[in-house]
């Protein structure tokens, strides 16, 4: 109990820091309303984890051949959906996060070819919503003194960003969805036994039930902790209280119950909807059909 007493503690803090970020950019701001299932027309949705964006904000878009451009929430979502597309190839155009200047990133076999400008950083800030791209350094640390949860070693070459998510014992580390570091997360993650004995681990009920969409009935278990109890629960059964305001990683924030009681209990403080798995997967549906 006293675990989960801090583990919320803590999640209250995150929370507030996202509060104190700069209004210069709104590019990946987190979604304040709750509703967001009923309110579809009003976001994007990130094609690679499903984070709502709204459609006011400047967004990634990553272009293939013969493809209509595909939102993405942040630059680590746009990476990964050009790494692990068919042949790796792609245009991503984003937003300075801090001067809204136009970055262009082409990539051609997997291999960046092309960036405009050659100067543009990124600062990896562990989940989509704190993963920023910037012109520069100048504009980049100009955004870290304004926001103190942003540190100087967050700051990272496009280049050596993209190696790592390439890297497959790296990639093991991150989310599969969102790539976000799944170290910190434990009270969340979503662990699904895919066809072939393939683990493959999420961050969050959020990602956790979008892998689940997208795998369909290749997958053959999941389980996640109840976030009451930490016991881990079959997410099939579960009960999940989705866009509330107790943002703990991605968003629309998703916790997971094994009661649904509890999850009752939770709306009432924190807001949100509850569904049932088939619920979500049914929304999800209305999502990656849009």
């Amino acid at each position: 109990m006293n675990k989960l007493i801090f583990l919320l503690a803590l999640a209250l803090v995150f929370c507030q820091s996202e509060k104190s970020e700069s209004s210069e950019v709104k590019q990946h701001q987190s979604v304040k309303e709750t509703n967001i299932f009923k309110n579809l027309d009003k976001y994007h949705f990130c094609h690679r984890c499903g984070m709502a964006i709204e459609k006011s904000d400047k967004v990634f878009t990553v272009t293939r051949a013969s493809r209509k451009p595909w939102y993405q929430c942040c630059p680590m979502c746009a990476l990964m959906d050009i790494i692990e597309s068919g042949n790796g190839n792609g245009n991503i155009t984003a937003y300075c996060d801090k001067s809204g200047k136009k970055i262009q990133i082409d990539i051609a076999d997997k291999q960046i070819n092309k960036m405009v400008p050659e100067s543009a950083v990124l600062l990896v800030g562990g989940s989509c919503p704190k993963n920023k791209i910037f012109h520069n350094n100048e504009y980049a640390l100009g955004f870290i003194n304004q926001n103190s949860w942003a540190k100087k070693e967050m700051l990272k070459p496009v280049a050596k960003v993209f190696a790592m998510l390439k890297n497959k014992k790296t990639a093991f580390e991150r989310c599969k969805m969102c790539t976000t570091e799944l170290k910190g997360h434990e009270i969340t993650w979503f662990t699904i036994m895919a066809k072939g004995k393939k683990r493959m681990v999420a961050c969050c009920g959020h990602c956790g039930l979008f892998m689940m969409y997208k795998l369909k009935d290749k997958a053959v278990r999941a389980v996640t902790p109840d976030f009451k109890t930490g016991r881990l629960i079959d997410a099939k059964q579960a009960f999940y209280v989705a866009g509330n305001d107790l943002v703990v990683c991605c968003i629309p924030s998703t916790i997971t119950f094994e009661k649904k009681q509890d999850a009752i209990d939770f709306k009432k403080l924190h807001s949100g909807e509850i569904l049932t798995f088939n619920d979500a997967m049914k929304n999800i549906d209305k999502i990656m059909k849009k």
